[in-house]
């Protein structure tokens, strides 16, 4: 009987790896994730470029030799040359992070069928199989995957929904962008280009999940503070 289990055990989850493969092969996910407009290239030339020791400096220094505030043509040529190095790093977080979502969508989506057909095997099979020994073998794995499944869910997304994770992401990057975009039309004085680039850094940072899930943990506790305040006064109210 143990040796029994121990070999059903492997065959399963075997079988989920294999599952989860043949679903990445069969599946066409093309619809989710649409061939990139911005070239692997263009963003590797980009991180190549700002990952140079004295990238910023030598920007900053190009900015620095137009220093005249009052002169119309320099600080168009200052909010240019700032502009564009903002908008290259913009360019190449937003195509990493468009990247970075499909393979979460496609993870999941992979993980949870990988999952659904062999919960449906192993449940199927313990149907249909005479020994009350096998049948309890396999009911026995087939819990063991779906709490196998709930623990992914649990400690790699936090029990929370893609949906709602990607959508904290958005809605925290497109805080920041609004904070750049205003940044961009102001003169270099204003709006310098470290100021910029720790903005463009945030906005990327943003867009990681384990921001997300950060994020969505402190507006729960905020939330719930509040709910809770809302209690004490109306309890307070009732004495």
């Amino acid at each position: 009987m143990k040796t029994l289990l121990q070999i059903l055990t492997v065959v399963a989850i075997a079988f989920a790896a294999t599952a989860c493969k043949s679903v990445d092969k069969a599946v066409d996910w093309s619809p989710f994730a649409p061939a990139p407009l911005i070239s692997p290239d263009y963003v590797t030339t980009v991180v190549k470029k700002y990952s140079a020791p004295n990238a910023i400096a030598e920007i900053k220094t190009k900015i620095d030799a137009l220093p005249d505030p009052n002169d119309k043509a320099q600080q168009k040529q200052r909010i240019a040359i700032r502009n564009d190095s903002l908008n290259e790093l913009l360019l190449a977080s937003d195509s990493l992070y468009e990247q970075s979502k499909v393979k979460l969508y496609t993870f999941q989506a992979e993980s949870n069928i990988g999952f659904d057909i062999l919960n449906l095997g192993l449940t199927g099979s313990a149907a249909v199989l005479g020994s009350a020994a096998t049948k309890s073998v396999l009911s026995g794995i087939a819990t063991f995957s779906q709490g196998y499944e709930a623990s992914v869910d649990k400690n790699l997304f936090a029990e929370k929904s893609i949906s709602a994770l990607s959508n904290t992401m958005d809605a925290d990057r497109a805080e920041i962008l609004s904070r750049i975009v205003a940044g961009m039309v102001q003169d270099t004085f204003d709006y310098g280009l470290d100021e910029g680039v720790r903005d463009v850094l945030a906005y990327h940072r943003a867009g990681a999940l384990v921001s997300a899930i950060s994020q969505l943990a402190s507006s729960s506790g905020t939330v719930k503070e509040a709910r809770e305040g809302e209690l004490r006064g109306v309890r307070e109210r009732a004495k």
